[in-house]
């Protein structure tokens, strides 16, 4: 019995050092938290570089939804996930961008901020920002310390994924089907995230109505706007946030505020050959909601107006104003 209770905890202990040697092998896209981390990561580091002015412009040619396929595939693959990343070279996707090394600074910032905000550990972010770091040659054209420099007129956005450079701009969308609930004659899930991801994109960066955005969660925001979306025209979507006129008080949006957000919603939906038919439903049902989201006194064509101080961004999904996710 005593050298069984040896045995025992001998084996006890090769385990748990067994167990420590598999805790350090891990691969650092397991120690991130795997695909749906870093998916939230990603998204919220574009959202801070769409949004901000040092940076966005150099992807002014660009398609967020591409954009945010390509980067979740290029982290996933390169952190050693299951992922499998199509997309051109950073040599090649960033030839003729004239990327400053002042610019490749603001997008470092932005990776920390966000890294930062998921309190992703100091080793991982150590090796996230040495490997960005180690891209530094392919992306930086320009030694300069300037930043917000246009993007010069013959970069060529990189393709679709999957698609020969010289068949993207002649590839056509698939059509949605045309009849049945607007949503299935957007395209379901797929096409409504891929507009909702652009429209969200040009928002952002529109300096026009942005600022109304400064202290709301993108991450949040867009998923609360997707499961609005598919669920206001008729997806099976939950729509769980707060209502239009609940989420906008104190916000403070101009006629003119409101209108860009038009605009950009327009942008998107022609850039997606959304059908006639259905942009003037989509339209519609934003143009109904105005009185929601402007009140009567402020409807004036000023753009571009601070965020009162007063304003509270609505909470997370499921999780009401006064619990103790929302004081932390």
């Amino acid at each position: 019995m005593k050298h069984m209770k040896v045995i025992v905890l001998g084996l006890c202990l090769v385990m748990t050092q067994f167990g420590s040697v598999l805790a350090q092998s891990k691969s650092l896209y397991e120690r991130l938290g795997g695909k749906e981390a870093i998916s939230a990561v990603v998204e919220d580091f574009a959202s801070n570089v769409l949004a901000d002015t040092r940076i966005n412009k150099k992807f002014a040619k660009s398609d967020p939804a591409r954009l945010l396929a390509n980067l979740k595939d290029f982290v996933c693959f390169a952190t050693g996930g299951p992922c499998q990343y199509k997309g051109l070279s950073m040599k090649e996707s960033h030839k003729n961008m004239g990327t400053t090394a002042g610019e490749f600074t603001a997008l470092v910032e932005d990776l920390v901020k966000t890294l930062n905000k998921f309190k992703v550990p100091e080793k991982e972010q150590k090796e996230l920002l040495g490997a960005l770091a180690s891209l530094k040659g392919d992306i930086v054209e320009s030694e300069s310390t300037a930043t917000g420099t246009a993007l010069p007129s013959n970069f060529k956005p990189a393709p679709p994924l999957g698609t020969p450079a010289a068949a993207a701009s002649t590839a056509a969308p698939t059509a949605p089907p045309k009849t049945g609930s607007l949503y299935d004659r957007l395209g379901g899930m797929p096409a409504i995230s891929a507009v909702v991801e652009d429209f969200a994109g040009n928002v952002l960066a529109d300096i026009r109505i942005s600022k109304k955005f400064a202290r709301s969660d993108a991450t949040r925001l867009v998923a609360n706007l997707k499961d609005f979306v598919c669920n206001a025209t008729g997806g099976p979507c939950q729509y769980k946030g707060l209502s239009m006129k609940e989420s906008h008080r104190h916000m403070r949006v101009t006629g003119g505020e409101f209108n860009a957000l038009v605009e950009d919603l327009v942008k998107s939906l022609d850039k997606f050959k959304v059908g006639e038919r259905e942009k003037k439903e989509l339209l519609g049902a934003l143009a109904a909601l105005k009185e929601d989201i402007v009140k009567e006194k402020y409807d004036t064509p000023a753009t571009g107006t601070e965020l009162p101080k007063k304003f509270k961004p609505a909470p997370p999904l499921g999780v009401t104003k006064g619990s103790k996710a929302m004081k932390k």
